[in-house]
């Protein structure tokens, strides 16, 4: 690949990651003298399974644009993760009571909500 097409190539990865509700997405290839060629994607606010960065690896240039592309493209669309995280800090309420033996009338609540949206997301197409 030349320069302007890896360039090119890296600024689709920003897009798809801004399509993904990523903040503050960037691309870089990084070539070392020992180590393995990689495209180098990052963001503010912990986008890529709990960090701020990903290293995505191959032999090169176009297959590691290439497998950043589908991790990009793998990843959940912004309402998804909303969703996602929602579900997660409700389920964390319901282990916290029953961790704390808290009375069922503050913790039934946040389990029926849970498992309203557990069924919703099984039964509703996307």
């Amino acid at each position: 690949m030349t320069t302007e097409q890896i360039q090119a190539a890296l600024a689709e990865l920003v897009t798809a990651m801004m399509g993904k509700g990523v903040v503050t997405p960037g691309a870089q290839l990084w070539i070392s003298a020992h180590g393995p060629l990689s495209v180098y994607i990052k963001a503010r606010g912990n986008s890529f399974n709990g960090n701020d960065f990903k290293f995505i690896s191959a032999e090169t240039d176009a297959e590691a644009i290439a497998k950043a592309r589908a991790y990009i493209d793998a990843m959940p669309s912004p309402e998804q993760a909303i969703i996602t995280k929602h579900m997660g800090l409700l389920a964390a309420v319901v282990e916290h009571g029953r961790e704390h033996s808290l009375p069922d009338e503050y913790v039934v609540p946040a389990q029926v909500a849970l498992q309203a949206m557990t069924d919703n997301l099984l039964t509703v197409q996307p």
